[in-house]
This record gives structure tokens, C-alpha cells and sequence, in this order.
């Protein structure tokens, strides 16, 4: 009955930290809704951007996560490895830009390097599962395998059936 009483109570600080931001229908965002709702999100609290900038790195979308990582940096939080490989990414073709993020490790644009040698035989599209298996055990676990070799064949996404609707 008195709602002021939740922001005294740990837990529900913690659920009400999650809170979506926006009032709109579901049916505004992307599809899966779990990501586009996320993607959509560039405000709110250190909770909702973290979560925000991870669906932008499950998809693959960099630019979007680099609004969001500069947010986070400006607070100073600390990026963990998928962030700073993703920000090494976005490096190669931005010269300079992790000036601007002192969170990334100095040793993160040299293992770019690495996949980048590691990978070069095998990139081009006739290559891709030659480049996945052959850089699977001594990539995986790392944002840079996943992102170009991850979720991008035809095979891997499953397509919707024509004509089936879709409840939440």
C-alpha cells in the first residue's frame, strides 16, 4: 500500500533498479523482444546499460554498444572482456579510439591482432565453418571468435514459418 517503502527494502531496490524505462508495447521493439528492448535502451539506471550494452553485443550491433560503453566509461565502470574486445574491434577501423577508454587492457588490441593472423586463410564466405572449426579451441570463449563466427550462418538462425503469429 505505500509504494515509498520499496526503495527502502535491498531486494526490492535491486528489482526496481531493472524497471523498464520506456512505456511502450512490445510489439515497437525487434524481434526476440529480450534483445530489442535492450538495444533500445540508451538511459537509466547502471543496471539497464550493462544489460543494453550486452544485447548489443549479442547482436552484433557495435556502433549501438559504443553509445553505450562511452556512458558506462564516463562513469568509470570497468569493462569486462567481451567489452574491451568488442571496443578493439571497433578500433581496426577507428584509429584512436580506445583513448577514449582507458578500461581496455593493453594487451586487448594485440590479441585482435592475433585472431586477425590466426583467422586471415580462412576469412571470405566459402570459409566460414573452415574459419569456426579451425579457431575454436584456441578462440572460443572470446567475444572476437563469436563475433565472426557465431550467429552468422543461415543454418544456425532458425527462420520463422510463413503465416505463424506470435503470442508473448
Amino acid at each position: 500500500d505505500n509504494p515509498a517503502l520499496a526503495k527502502d527494502d535491498a531486494e526490492l531496490q535491486h528489482v526496481l533498479s531493472l524497471d523498464p524505462r520506456e512505456e511502450r508495447f512490445e510489439q515497437n521493439y525487434q524481434q526476440p523482444l529480450f534483445l530489442g528492448y535492450n538495444i533500445g535502451l540508451n538511459s537509466g539506471t547502471d543496471a539497464t546499460l550493462i544489460t543494453s550494452a550486452a544485447a548489443c553485443l549479442y547482436s552484433k550491433d557495435l556502433q549501438s554498444f559504443l553509445a553505450r560503453a562511452q556512458i558506462l566509461a564516463q562513469k568509470g565502470a570497468s569493462f569486462p572482456s567481451a567489452m574491451q574486445q568488442a571496443l578493439a574491434i571497433l578500433n581496426v577501423k577507428n584509429h584512436g579510439l580506445l583513448q577514449q577508454f582507458p578500461q581496455v587492457g593493453q594487451f586487448v588490441p594485440g590479441e585482435i591482432s592475433s585472431f586477425y593472423m590466426d583467422a586471415k586463410p580462412y576469412m571470405g564466405k566459402k570459409n566460414r565453418l573452415k574459419l569456426r572449426h579451425e579457431l575454436r579451441e584456441r578462440w572460443l570463449g572470446t567475444y572476437v571468435y563469436y563475433y565472426y563466427t557465431e550467429n552468422n550462418d543461415p543454418d544456425q538462425v532458425v527462420k520463422p514459418k510463413q503465416n505463424q503469429s506470435q503470442v508473448n
